[in-house]
């Protein structure tokens, strides 16, 4: 291969590599600067909870013993129109429910009560209002792990344009997102390289620039030792 052709690719590679050099630096660099207890976003909205002084405890007795096998129950106070002094939640294999502690018949939360409930969380700004509320059950948007499908997207015409998302079955707050939440997620995918889920550590990115990286030091090395490689003198012959 001729010194000209490995120079051009020597600087072509050189190219490449700082410029995902400079993209590790800049995503480093924010999510460095970004604690990520703000980044979770405790600050924007308080747990959907509400305190209670007292626990039917015939009512909590009485669902134990319909579901024994049960992942988990627990008492739960959200603040929904059917349970106003509480609530049973009962997690099985194969299903999450909310129980009347009055009533025992399983519950629902409703569009209204979603909305009472993110309206009484929301801790972000005292001048922002509810600018929609979406039910996603098949399907959500990048930021919310399908794990917590089915939920309520609730979304805040605030400055970070704040969303929370609620458990359709229980009315529980799973997760909040804002701008600087998606921000620090956008400069983590280009950080690890997996532009598809953002979870991949050793995606075929990474690998061909591990590659790139060792044709860089081949092209280097070869025209390093061509340099210093003592050039043969030309002979003049005397006349």
């Amino acid at each position: 291969m001729k010194r000209i052709t490995i120079r051009k690719l020597h600087k072509w590679i050189a190219w490449i590599l700082s410029i995902q050099v400079a993209l590790w630096g800049i995503s480093g660099a924010y999510m460095v600067w970004m604690k990520l207890s703000y980044i979770h976003g405790g600050h924007l909205a308080e747990n959907a909870e509400i305190t209670t002084g007292t626990i039917n405890q015939q009512a909590f007795r009485t669902i134990t013993e319909r579901y024994p096998n049960a992942e988990y129950i627990k008492w739960v106070n959200r603040g929904l129109v059917d349970a106003p002094e509480g609530a049973i939640e009962v997690k099985t294999r194969d299903e999450l429910i909310l129980f009347s502690s009055e009533s025992l018949f399983p519950i629902q939360p409703s569009r209204e009560d979603i909305e009472r409930i993110a309206s009484r969380v929301y801790t972000a700004s005292s001048e922002a209002s509810i600018r929609s509320i979406t039910f996603l059950h098949q399907s959500g948007p990048g930021e919310l792990s399908s794990s917590h499908l089915p939920v309520w997207q609730v979304e805040f015409d605030d400055w970070v344009n704040t969303t929370l998302y609620f458990k359709a079955e229980t009315a529980e707050l799973v997760t909040r997102r804002f701008s600087f939440w998606r921000a620090f997620d956008f400069f983590w995918m280009l950080h690890i390289m997996d532009y598809k889920t953002r979870a991949n550590i050793q995606t075929p990115w990474l690998v061909f620039l591990t590659l790139l990286s060792i044709g860089f030091i081949g092209t280097g090395t070869v025209l390093t030792v061509r340099r210093l490689k003592p050039r043969k003198r030309r002979v003049v012959g005397a006349r």
